[in-house]
């Protein structure tokens, strides 16, 4: 399920159930963080008009991969100003930054404006707690990327105002940072929301399985929780297990606030250690539990998933945000059994290989743009689901919509350019006005409410087509003259050309889907490695004949020598590595941090044409006799192309893979 919309909200089937209550303001005598007795009875929730009806457990607001890092801190405040204090890694800069705050439990909505140096921030997202309170959040990226970008490493303070400080508990400010101190990717996820007191629970799915013995592992969390108060005896605590072992009893201090209403927060962050507490130890102060914990010792080797459960048996604490930064990679967060994935928008981009060239039958209309109906985009499939996503896309309740774009023959103008698409298609794959009305039933415009993205883009701009037949065709391709050059400069031209156009397509597809995960597919190799291999019948050198007239009479004649010697298949080869090499450069040059790059090489190797493993790809074909008699035999549009087992096996396990699935 995708990150942003389709993670499952972690809700039980009571919370449609909740009762709403008015605020009541708490008396002098209250013990702070407790709600009044006539609202602590059950676990409720708080409604107000502007506010979600019913909590929906926590979402993930922001998931960001890479070598990158994060800091957190939170303040509750008595009066109307403080600070949150930032840790910057040497050479850092700042990828996102979040600022979230919880209005004061039984008082509602929070009153007032908050202020992060001196400047309003408009916070959005309002979610009702079960403890008679409301949760916010907003993207604050920009102001702190000033600052903390031309600062120091080191400790950065944000003075925190707020003009009516007794209606909110206190703010956190979460950083994200691009962090060249890191030796290997990791995610970090946040998640927002309103967990209920009698419990809620949630699952990461990890990129790859774990080994929480290798240097490189982190698996981190923080937890973000208002109205908590643990000082004087008090026993008010949160209790959290992590793949069904209990990993605390004692969260919810107010270590980053102070023990009164208006002033009760804590997070895991500035000045706490990831110290796992005793388990089982009840509450004794506000620091019995810094909130940040370390889970590797709740996974076991070769997990792909860490399920979190958390629950407030004193009623009275408001988990409303987590941090988990790990590697592998955070690719979903699921709730187990939530029947419905969407909403979910997938939308395919690209050329032949993600059109599925070579795997007939084809979608209709068949124009040249040859969409196969066995194409990977057809088995994508996300955890969580028990379908592809084409599949649960035939059934509107599912919420889940497919659409399917790419094009044979596909250029990186082809999907910039307004009204210049391919063969037949009248509009440009990145245009916003496509549907099922331009002729293509598949037809989905890339927008605000994509969640997935997956392309192809490059090898037809590298002229890779053509550039097979003329070896195919010419006798020592390498040294002859492509358009006046040799192979090599012409390659490396046309790479040239290519990049800056990836680098607009990458920022393009992101502008117009901001929350989408982008996958960009690489090449598989076409020519086996071996010599033995490249000798096989298929690809050493034949000779094609036609007969001698236009009517297909007289003697038969030789046309040409079709074939590849050895030289020319590892040429070919080194091409498209290179082809590969310029995609994921500028993948990881612009479009860190929102696009990934997903080899097939590895995948594929073995099954090139004459493959020892099995072929994956088809081998040469020629067009009819009739259509090259007089010129240069042509390859069929299907020769060089993955076949049905390479669209499935291949790319399809690839984007299933990344996407957090097992490949079997």
């Amino acid at each position: 399920m995708g990150l942003r919309r389709a993670c499952l909200s972690l809700m039980a089937s009571s919370a449609a159930a909740a009762a709403f209550f008015s605020p009541v303001a708490a008396t002098a005598d209250t013990v702070p963080g407790t709600l009044p007795e006539s609202l602590s009875e059950a676990p409720q929730a708080f409604s107000t008009q502007a506010a979600d009806s019913s909590p929906q457990g926590l979402q993930v607001i922001v998931n960001e991969r890479g070598r990158i890092s994060t800091s957190s801190d939170a303040a509750g405040l008595i009066g109307t100003t403080g600070s949150l204090t930032i840790d910057k890694p040497s050479g850092a800069t700042v990828r996102r930054a979040v600022l979230l705050a919880a209005s004061t439990g039984g008082r509602g909505p929070m009153q007032g404006e908050i202020t992060l140096d001196g400047a309003p921030v408009a916070l959005g997202h309002e979610t009702a707690s079960y403890i008679g309170s409301s949760n916010y959040w907003a993207d604050v990226t920009s102001a702190v990327k000033a600052k903390l970008d031309t600062a120091p490493a080191g400790a950065v303070s944000f003075t925190l105002g707020e003009s009516a400080s007794g209606s909110l508990d206190g703010e956190i400010l979460s950083v994200i940072f691009n962090d060249p101190n890191q030796g290997a990717d990791r995610s970090v996820t946040f998640l927002f929301g309103a967990t209920q007191t009698a419990g809620d629970n949630f699952t990461l799915q990890l990129s790859g399985p774990i080994d929480p013995l290798a240097p490189s592992t982190i698996a981190q969390m923080s937890l973000g929780i208002s109205y908590g108060y643990q000082s004087d005896g008090i026993q008010q605590y949160s209790t959290v297990d992590v793949n069904g072992r209990r990993l605390t009893s004692s969260a919810g201090g107010e270590d980053d606030g102070q023990g009164s209403d208006g002033a009760l927060i804590t997070v895991g962050g500035h000045g706490d250690l990831p110290f796992n507490a005793d388990a089982q130890l009840p509450p004794s102060g506000p620091r019995s539990d810094d909130e940040l914990y370390d889970l590797k010792p709740f996974v076991r080797a070769g997990d792909t998933a860490i399920n979190v459960t958390t629950a407030n048996p004193s009623n009275d604490d408001n988990i409303f945000f987590a941090m988990f930064m790990t590697n592998p990679p955070v690719t979903d967060v699921i709730t187990p059994g939530d029947p419905q994935l969407g909403p979910f928008k997938y939308v395919a981009l690209g050329d032949s290989f993600s059109a599925g060239e070579g795997v007939e039958p084809f979608f209709e209309p068949n124009n040249k743009c040859h969409r196969s109906t066995q194409a990977y985009s057809t088995l994508v499939q996300v955890p969580g689901a028990d379908a592809t996503l084409q599949e649960l896309s035939r059934n509107p309740d599912t919420g889940v919509a497919w659409g399917f774009q790419a094009c044979s023959g596909a250029e990186a103008r082809n999907l910039l350019n307004d009204g210049a698409g391919r063969y037949g298609d009248p509009l440009g794959q990145l245009e916003l006005n496509r549907s099922a009305d331009t002729g293509n039933a598949n037809d989905l415009p890339v927008d605000a409410d994509t969640d997935l993205v997956t392309v192809t883009i490059g090898g037809n701009d590298a002229s890779f087509a053509d550039i097979v037949t003329f070896c195919a065709t010419t006798p020592n391709c390498q040294t002859a003259r492509y358009q006046g050059k040799t192979l090599d400069q012409f390659q490396r031209e046309a790479r040239d050309r290519l990049a800056p156009q990836l680098s607009a397509i990458y920022a393009r597809v992101h502008e117009q889907a901001p929350q989408a995960r982008i996958l960009v597919l690489g090449y598989p190799q076409l020519f086996p490695a071996s010599a033995a291999e490249q000798n096989c019948a298929k690809l050493r050198e034949q000779t094609v004949y036609v007969r001698a007239s236009a009517a297909g009479r007289g003697a038969v004649v030789p046309v040409a020598n079709i074939g590849f010697t050895n030289a020319e298949q590892n040429a070919m080869r080194r091409w498209t590595s290179e082809l590969n090499q310029t995609i994921a450069d500028r993948v990881n040059r612009d479009g860190s941090g929102y696009v990934e790059f997903v080899p097939v090489d590895a995948a594929f190797a073995g099954h090139e044409v004459c493959g020892n493993a099995g072929e994956w790809i088809n081998g040469p074909t020629l067009a009819t006799i009739a259509s090259i008699r007089g010129r240069s035999p042509v390859a069929n549009s299907q020769s060089f192309h993955p076949n049905a087992a390479g669209q499935a096996d291949g790319y399809a396990a690839a984007v299933n893979e990344r996407l957090g699935l097992p490949h079997f």
